[in-house]
Order: C-alpha cells, then structure tokens, then sequence
C-alpha cells in the first residue's frame, strides 16, 4: 500500500511536467520551456520590501501561529490519530510552503495561500480550545482589522 501511495504521488507531481515538456518537445521549442522555467525560479519578487502594512500583517501571522503551535503541543497526545495524522500533513504542507516563500526568488505573497489551510485549521483548533471568548473574539477582530486596513492602503 505504501508503494502505491507513493507511485500515485510521484505521478501526479511528473504528469503536469511530462505534457509541458511533451508539448514543448512537439512544438520544437523546449529551449523556451526552460528559460521560462528559469526565469519563474530566479526572477526577484521583492513583496516584502517597503511594504510594511503586509509585514505587520506577516508578524502578527507569525506571532499567533507560534502561539497556537505550542497550545497545539500540549494537547498533541490527547488528540485522536486521525486529527493528529492531519496535523502532521498540514505541517509539511506549511512548512514546504514558507520554505519556497523565503529561498524561491520569484515567490510572492500567492504562495500564502497554500498556508491559509493548514493555518485555518491551526488556529480553528486553538479558538475552538479557548476557555474564554474574549481572547478568540480579540483575535479575530484584529486579523479582520488587519486584512481591512492592507486592503486601503
């Protein structure tokens, strides 16, 4: 089963790069494939320079997922398997995903939203825990007042 599981996952990544390289191959211009490959790695996307309402944005991010983690970290051997197999996912998906944010020059701010599910389930299980609402409402209010206030600027 292991073996099949990972035959799937291999093949689902090489497919959509096997009918690129087949198109591109056919067509007689794979040199453009890789310079376009090339350019979508190297090409610097400075999102994060002068932009300072999405810094305070990214830092409060930060501050509540690290928050949550360790919340989550108490409570990870009471959790069922299955929740705990889900959390295991959601870490690497999140983690893959920061990695490329910071190493990958051509990242930009799109690559978060592959982090918005496994952080949404994060913090839903931390809101969820809370013994008092006024902490979870603050929280929210701040993160809506936060996305409100990029939104203008």
């Amino acid at each position: 089963r292991e073996r099949r599981d990972f035959a799937m996952s291999l093949t689902g990544m090489l497919l959509p790069w096997l009918f690129a390289f087949t198109w591109y191959f056919m067509t007689g211009s794979t040199e453009e494939l890789t310079e376009v490959i090339v350019q979508n790695i190297v090409t610097p996307n400075g999102v994060l320079q002068g932009n300072i309402p999405f810094q305070v944005y990214l830092a409060f991010l930060t501050l509540i997922t690290l928050w949550c983690s360790l919340f989550l970290l108490g409570q990870y051997d009471a959790k069922k398997s299955s929740t705990r197999k889900y959390f295991n996912i959601f870490f690497m998906i999140f983690s893959i995903s920061i990695v490329l944010f910071f190493v990958v020059p051509a990242s930009s701010h799109e690559i978060l939203v592959v982090t918005a599910v496994p952080l949404t389930f994060l913090i839903s299980n931390y809101l969820i825990a809370l013994k008092s609402a006024f902490w979870g409402n603050l929280f929210i209010l701040i993160f809506v007042g936060l996305i409100i206030y990029m939104q203008f600027v």
